[in-house]
């Protein structure tokens, strides 16, 4: 763990979601903390309005599920964070990150009411590898003349072994998170695909590669959608053998949960499973099919047919490339069928192929 229980430390809330998911929410400008805190369900977002009111009240936070505790940071990691701010004193907000093979902590740094940045910590060296990554992918786009994402203020391991990676933010208690699609998004997009155009062989794209990964990983596929999956990536491949095609950066994970509105400005964050070269269109794809499969809790035949409402049926191409291109960044980054969690895009695939037949 990143940090240590000490009785010398600051008061933290222990929160917990269905989904495995941990937060240490500090009681010290606990409204600022919490605005690392983006839950999806109604009982979250009632629970993240309420905590600064119902906190006062410990019986009523242990009903609800929240432990209290004093903790404090490794001494190593919190100077590494200082110094990345030139300060000598923060609070801290912790996320402990989305179960699965990458997972990782997330730290928010804060001084009172603003929000100063943020820390990604693990103690994998894959992670680490991420971290720089994801640093390379970000100075990349800053050199492109790209704006509206975190900088890179500082990256390194402690002598403890926690790889880290400190990052700026615009986020303020007042920014507020575009859960419908809408001109910021299309622009931001369109900004970044004229920054970052490329025309390559189809066999030399990150695209590519994310396709021959599905396909190595056939067998993690349920057996209902996996000959839906095997006819896809032939049509694509099909279409796309030999050619040039035109390819831009993906963010990868273009979703609400992942930007927010800042002065009416758009700022997008968590760029580690960006690729740099697929085709235009698939971070718009993403988020439709994010929301519809998280928000709106539709079935696939129902956002099919929400798809064809919004993007018309003559982009039915572009979204089997997109289900290929997600599936492939999924299957990058699990170790097992289970953990991959790509069935809900399998079924997708599936049912285009049911309509074509």
């Amino acid at each position: 763990m990143i940090w240590q229980k000490t009785v010398e430390g600051d008061l933290y809330y222990h929160l917990r979601n269905n989904g495995g998911k941990e937060w240490l929410m500090p009681k010290r400008h606990l409204r600022t903390g919490l605005a690392l805190y983006q839950p999806s369900s109604q009982r979250g977002k009632w629970l993240k309005r309420l905590l600064p009111y119902l906190a006062t009240f410990p019986s009523i936070t242990k009903r609800l599920g929240i432990d209290s505790t004093t903790i404090q940071l490794l001494p190593e990691l919190k100077e590494a964070i200082l110094s990345s701010f030139g300060i000598e004193d923060a609070d801290f907000a912790i996320f402990c990150g989305t179960p699965c093979v990458h997972q990782k902590y997330t730290i928010q740094i804060f001084d009172g009411q603003k929000i100063l940045g943020y820390c990604k910590v693990s103690d994998k060296d894959s992670i680490g590898e991420l971290f720089s990554r994801e640093k390379r992918l970000l100075d990349f786009l800053n050199e492109r003349g790209m704006s509206g994402m975190p900088k890179v203020l500082s990256i390194g391991k402690t002598h403890s072994g926690f790889h880290y990676m400190v990052e700026d933010t615009a986020k303020t208690l007042h920014s507020t998170y575009p859960h419908i699609w809408d001109e910021k998004q299309a622009q931001y997009l369109h900004l970044l695909e004229e920054k970052t155009r490329v025309t390559l062989p189809y066999e030399q794209t990150d695209f590519y590669h994310l396709v021959r990964k599905t396909e190595e990983q056939i067998d993690w596929i349920d057996k209902t959608y996996r000959e839906a999956v095997e006819q896809t990536i032939q049509e694509v491949d099909l279409h796309l053998k030999g050619k040039n095609v035109e390819c831009c950066v993906a963010h990868g994970d273009f979703t609400p949960w992942n930007m927010f509105i800042n002065d009416g400005h758009l700022f997008v964050f968590d760029w580690e499973y960006a690729q740099r070269t697929c085709p235009p269109g698939m971070d718009h794809l993403h988020f439709f099919t994010q929301t519809e499969i998280f928000e709106q809790h539709h079935e696939a035949s129902r956002i099919l047919m929400d798809f064809e409402k919004e993007f018309g049926r003559q982009r039915l191409f572009d979204y089997q490339c997109y289900l290929l291109f997600v599936m492939g960044i999924y299957l990058q980054r699990a170790l097992s069928p289970e953990e991959a969690g790509i069935n809900r895009w399998c079924e997708l695939c599936h049912h285009i192929q049911n309509q074509k037949s």
